[in-house]
């Protein structure tokens, strides 16, 4: 359909707040394109009833742990 199929963003070293701009941009502009409503059509042939969708920690279990080094470090 002569869509692109990806787009890549580079920028100088350290400046990830540019990126992120860059990208906001592009979301901004593109908001109203129709093709950001296609979906692909064989996507439901790709939903596999055998395969457990992947594990989400609840934000109760995750709230106030404390990230440590290795062997329980601080």
């Amino acid at each position: 359909m002569g869509f692109p199929v990806g787009l890549q963003v580079i920028g100088r070293a350290w400046d990830e707040a540019g990126i992120l701009r860059i990208g906001r941009a592009y979301e901004a502009i593109t908001a109203d394109a129709d093709w950001r409503t296609l979906e692909p059509s064989a996507l439901p042939a790709l939903e596999d009833a055998a395969t457990a969708p992947p594990h989400l920690p609840d934000a109760a279990s995750t709230s106030g742990r404390r990230d440590t080094g290795p062997a329980g470090e601080e």
